[in-house]
């Protein structure tokens, strides 16, 4: 009878206790938990990574575009209208054949045609356009629309850094020449969604009360999120316009090739985002 109790006990003990499997359970979480934040984080170093190459092979075209164009700089690709249908006959497919990049929903199947499409070897092919996607970013997102349709891209140029563009005036860099510091200045950025509508970026910062008169570098690889990103939480200072999350920093490409962040203070401060700071005019609310 001893035996058979003490058979009964030891299988007993073969067995795990309830606190032995929570003890278990949360171990595994927390492993779990280290292993997902590990990877995250290559995740996301790896994405900005591929934004920056990415880039810095849109501005190496740019430059190509400029040595055949006698240092002449692209257009800003902005929103052109939808030619007239049938059996109206446009003179032109309504862009603008100097435009950085063709972007429009009529003309995507030529952007290989135009601006430094060429020089990228691209094509309506989605593995092509992808040379113009953030691997971040999210291609559903909801952007402004323009008359062309919704600018399918992640990188704008700085329309400060264009031969065409709709407020520049005198204080625009119509060729290579014309850019001071290039080591300092922005040519292409990662543009926030949420103000995005063409290939044309306007760093200057605009008094809009909303804050979105400015179109803001993106802050995705910083972590930041646009609930965090209030676009009405910037200086408050009379005169002076809004630009939110000023600690906080994007990709973009400079004017001398390469390809590296800057916080938003710097983005959209004419140190960065203006050909020459010494051009007027100038006002004393522009940073």
């Amino acid at each position: 009878m001893s035996n058979m109790s003490a058979c009964l006990s030891a299988t007993r003990r073969k067995g795990f206790t309830m606190l032995e499997i929570v003890i278990v359970i949360g171990i595994v979480v927390a492993l779990a938990a280290i292993l997902f934040g590990v990877v995250s984080k290559a995740v996301d170093a790896s994405r900005r990574t591929s934004c920056l190459n990415k880039l810095h092979a849109l501005s190496t075209a740019l430059f190509a575009y400029a040595s055949d164009n006698r240092g002449a700089l692209p257009g800003g690709a902005m929103g052109a209208p939808r030619p007239p249908p049938p059996p109206a006959i446009p003179d032109d497919d309504g862009g603008r054949l100097e435009d950085w990049i063709w972007w429009q929903s009529f003309r995507l199947d030529k952007v290989g045609q135009g601006g430094i499409g060429k020089y990228m070897k691209l094509s309506s092919d989605p593995h092509d356009l992808a040379a113009l996607q953030c691997p971040a970013d999210d291609l559903a997102r909801q952007k402004l629309a323009w008359a062309g349709g919704r600018y399918p891209f992640s990188y704008v140029l700085n329309g400060m850094m264009a031969s065409t563009h709709n407020t520049g005036g005198s204080k625009m860099a119509r060729t290579v020449a014309d850019i001071k510091d290039p080591q300092e200045k922005i040519l292409f950025y990662e543009e926030d969604p949420r103000m995005m509508e063409d290939g044309n970026g306007d760093l200057v910062p605009q008094a809009s009360p909303d804050g979105l008169g400015t179109e803001l570098i993106c802050l995705r690889h910083d972590g930041i999120k646009a609930s965090a990103d209030r676009l009405n939480s910037g200086a408050t200072t009379p005169g002076v316009p809004r630009v939110p999350s000023l600690t906080a920093s994007g990709n973009v490409a400079f004017c001398d090739g390469h390809a590296g962040t800057l916080t938003r203070a710097e983005a959209h401060s004419r140190l960065h985002f203006a050909p020459d700071s010494g051009i007027p005019p100038w006002t004393a609310a522009t940073p």
